[in-house]
């Protein structure tokens, strides 16, 4: 560890370097520093007016493009970063670690006014890195990580040890990556957790959530709820999208915390903001659901259209199973009645989860409210091993009153009153349910209702998604208009 209060001392003189020294202190929080962005921006402000400034021309370059310790200037911040260029390629060129460090950065990014350079940005970390620098060490083995032209896990290992056993937390949040993947190293939880545990003390966000991992999952480590909860709350709370996530999964399921469905809705919708793909599927979940928000089968669509064009696998066989597509977005259904192959007995499916429910379990959700389970319950009854249009109309008519459309139409179809029935196929019908809207066409066209016209165009709107049989029932509605008007 450098000595602060003489760096301090040497700045106070006029020396930039060391003014560079003390303001990065202050930035991370090493050498003894408290962290501390507005006293970094000071120290880089003072030392950019002193003898050898480019490195404080680089920090103030770096605050202004992050906004820390400074109101947030991009343009401002890419002129700093220009200005300091020739100064510290003569600082690097004679051998200072910090500025090769810089001129490393300069050509990893490519955007901070020097065009990016794998190679170059590789021939300056590693004459840092040398130099014992754990910044560079880590950038290097990040580079290795990554670089296809250089690629070499075991080398990225080899760095990244090296910045970790200096204590930096970054490197050592990668390499436990690198153990809980197996990346040039044995695959170890332990090992990752202790790596993440390293840099967790240290607040660093992405290894407290990833630690918070292991212990949702007992891998490595003694599993607890508790402590993954704490974990993902300390990085969601610095904005880290993964663990505001799985903070939310655990709001959600009762993980290690009271359930709450609408904390569960706060933190899932810090994390899809973000872009979280895991996170914006949760909120088509929610959406689909009423759970934690109204229910809302167009927020859900586009939640999930969000997830799924990040290529989040389970929001893609959401879109493919549950939804067509009208501009608007209508669900199908949730839960499924099935019957089981081996055994015979009619359940019920979650076809997002998979997760099965019996009958029993199915009745006493849809007794509580829930409409997923009460349109279940519809389907279960009007299912020819169990019919009982009574009961189906009765659970159909619960779901259907608290807008579910799968359900509004099926109860459509229990009704003999046909004024009702128009009315419940309509409801389905204007949330854009192609069921609902092919059910509405079929009964303007009955012999006793023969609203032949308005069928026409009922089935012409879902003939242009590909519904099944829409041609057929137009062009015998067309039929029934033409005679009616002979």
């Amino acid at each position: 560890m450098l000595d602060l209060q003489k760096e301090i001392q040497k700045a106070k003189n006029g020396d930039g370097i060391s003014a560079y020294i003390v303001g990065r202190s202050y930035a991370n929080g090493e050498n003894g520093a408290a962290e501390d962005a507005t006293e970094a921006f000071r120290w880089y402000s003072d030392g950019s007016h002193m003898v050898e400034n480019a490195l404080c021309l680089y920090g103030l370059g770096a605050c202004y493009e992050s906004g820390s310790g400074t109101v947030k200037d991009a343009e401002r911040g890419l002129e700093y970063y220009r200005q300091a260029i020739p100064g510290l390629e003569r600082l690097a060129n004679g051998g200072n670690m910090y500025a090769q460090n810089c001129l490393g950065n300069y050509y990893y990014s490519g955007d901070m006014g020097i065009s990016q350079s794998e190679k170059k940005a590789v021939e300056w970390f590693t004459k840092a890195a040398n130099q014992g620098f754990a910044p560079a060490q880590h950038r290097l083995g990040w580079c290795y990580a990554r670089y296809n032209a250089i690629r070499s896990d075991e080398k990225a290992v080899v760095w990244l040890t090296k910045a970790a056993n200096q204590g930096y937390a970054d490197a050592q949040s990668y390499l436990g990556v690198h153990y809980e993947e197996g990346w040039g190293v044995p695959q170890s939880y332990k090992e990752a957790a202790k790596w993440y545990e390293k840099a967790a003390n240290q607040g660093h966000a992405p290894a407290q959530s990833n630690l918070g991992e292991l212990y949702e999952n007992g891998h490595g480590v003694q599993q607890s709820y508790e402590k993954a909860v704490e974990l993902y709350t300390k990085a969601a709370n610095q904005d880290e999208e993964l663990a505001q996530n799985n903070l939310g999964r655990c709001y959600y399921n009762g993980y290690g915390v009271s359930q709450s469905y609408e904390k569960a809705v706060e933190w899932y919708t810090k994390a899809a903001n973000q872009g979280d793909s895991h996170a914006q599927w949760g909120m088509g979940l929610c959406y689909e659901s009423g759970h934690g928000v109204p229910h809302s089968y167009e927020k859900a669509l586009e939640w999930h259209i969000k997830s799924a064009n990040q290529s989040f696998k389970e929001a893609q066989n959401i879109l493919r199973a549950f939804f067509r597509y009208d501009g608007r977005g209508a669900l199908r259904r949730t839960i499924e009645i099935q019957i089981n192959n081996r055994n015979g007995i009619i359940q019920g499916c979650d076809k997002a989860s998979g997760r099965i429910y019996s009958i029993d379990e199915l009745e006493r959700l849809a007794t509580n409210g829930d409409r997923e389970a009460q349109c279940a319950m519809g389907d279960y009854y009007n299912a020819p091993e169990k019919f009982d249009l009574e009961k189906s109309a009765y659970w159909y008519r619960k779901a259907a009153e608290q807008g579910h459309p799968v359900a509004q139409n099926g109860l459509g179809y229990c009704l003999n009153d046909l004024v009702e029935a128009e009315k419940w196929h309509k409801k389905a019908a204007d949330q854009g349910y192609m069921e609902g809207i092919f059910a509405l066409g079929c009964l303007y066209n009955d012999s006793h209702i023969h609203k032949y016209e308005k069928a026409i165009s009922l089935f012409e709107k879902v003939e242009d998604r590909g519904y099944p049989l829409a041609e057929q029932y137009k062009a015998l509605a067309k039929m029934s208009l033409e005679m009616e008007q002979e």
